[in-house]
């Protein structure tokens, strides 16, 4: 996967425990304590996007490109290497953390929020929407 950044609004601290590993391109938000989180439409665990992960990031890494436990979060540009997405139409925050959907959450306290918009089969316009909870 790769990404080419435009803006970079937000840096913050990755989280630990089961946010502690964060991959390039995956979907990120802030905690309640305001770490970098998996961002997650899940009902119950529902974390809103902020961004996309600009870089590999794991807890506690002192890792040059990570500049010592922070991840940018990526609000506008481009995210390439996913699969299997259909040019032309939107694609959703996912209820598997980090991940990118086309098929609209709709189950009941699911988090519905556009993420950006597939131009090929493997690549977004990142375009962070306004989410809503699904009722």
């Amino acid at each position: 996967m790769d990404i080419v950044a435009t803006v970079n609004a937000l840096h913050a601290k990755i989280a630990s425990g089961s946010h502690a590993g964060i991959s390039k391109c995956y979907t990120i938000g802030l905690s309640s304590a305001g770490e970098t989180v998996l961002a997650c439409a899940a009902s119950g665990s529902n974390v809103i996007c902020t961004g996309f992960a600009e870089v590999d990031g794991t807890y506690g890494s002192t890792d040059r490109t990570l500049n010592v436990h922070t991840e940018d979060h990526v609000r506008e540009g481009r995210a390439t290497g996913w699969t299997g997405l259909t040019p032309g139409q939107p694609c959703y925050l996912s209820t598997t953390g980090g991940l990118i959907t086309q098929t609209a959450p709709s189950a009941s306290g699911q988090t519905r929020q556009v993420v950006g918009v597939a131009t090929t089969a493997t690549n977004i316009i990142i375009q962070i929407g306004s989410p809503s909870t699904v009722a």
